[in-house]
């Protein structure tokens, strides 16, 4: 049952994208309008779920654990392994990006972000600054300070640990059956995620019919995410996984 659900999830996908496609090349001004709206509402409840879920997942994993040290051990393999990951990926996708040059003929376009980069740029020192936050409520809120919810689950995990087994016991469950709804919650978007695919895929086709002499720089710059995606999935990883001996 569980298989026929997710081909038929599939099937409703392809059928939204196609859809969204048709939609989006005729631009009826009703379809448009009602595209936005369901893409905003989509876009509200992804930006719902989403520190929630990385907040409850990290704390629940952290809280279920034995003690400080197997959260350590556990800690140095995760940064160990994610810088090693993230500089092979940051590799790859400079070597495609050099290989295939998705700017050239957008040398405007290009000036004109590149202009946007150098007045909102800040020092390292400041991005360690600004991922420890001076309100709790105040950083769960703000879904562009990922890091900052990072640093609180960590911080909060280590906290259940350190507690009495009884609390410890208490907050454990809590969590955990907390980070469950949240998931569940995820279940029930999931179903209208047809919905959001068509609105998104309306407004892309309407854009690229306005401003259809950017199609080709922004068909090349997807092939070029595509390929260090599939790369990095179907080589680079599938090589860690040997090397570890998986």
């Amino acid at each position: 049952m569980q298989t026929k659900n997710l081909l038929s999830l599939d099937r409703m996908v392809f059928i939204a994208t196609l859809g969204g496609l048709l939609t989006g090349y005729f631009g009826h001004p009703f379809s448009i309008k009602l595209a936005m709206g369901v893409s905003q509402v989509f876009l509200n409840l992804l930006q719902l779920i989403s520190l929630p879920i990385v907040f409850l997942s990290i704390v629940s994993t952290l809280a279920n654990m034995q003690s400080i040290h197997e959260m350590k051990a556990i800690g140095r393999k995760i940064i160990k392994y994610t810088l090693l990951t993230t500089f092979v990926a940051a590799t790859v996708a400079m070597f495609l990006f050099r290989w295939i040059k998705p700017v050239i003929g957008a040398s405007t376009a290009i000036g004109d972000v590149s202009g946007a980069l150098t007045g909102t740029q800040h020092s390292y020192l400041q991005f360690v600054l600004d991922i420890i936050p001076s309100n709790f409520m105040a950083t769960l809120a703000n879904n562009q300070k990922v890091m900052s919810v990072v640093f609180l689950a960590v911080g909060l995990g280590f906290a259940i640990i350190s507690l009495p087994e009884e609390e410890k016991a208490s907050l454990q469950n809590f969590f955990k059956a907390l980070f469950a709804a949240v998931l569940k919650i995820t279940t029930f978007i999931m179903y209208v995620m047809p919905l959001g695919i068509w609105a998104f895929m309306t407004i892309f086709m309407k854009d690229i019919n306005t401003t259809i002499a950017e199609v080709e720089t922004v068909g090349w710059f997807v092939v070029c995410v595509l390929a260090a995606n599939l790369l990095q999935g179907l080589v680079v990883l599938p090589l860690f996984l040997k090397w570890k001996g998986f």
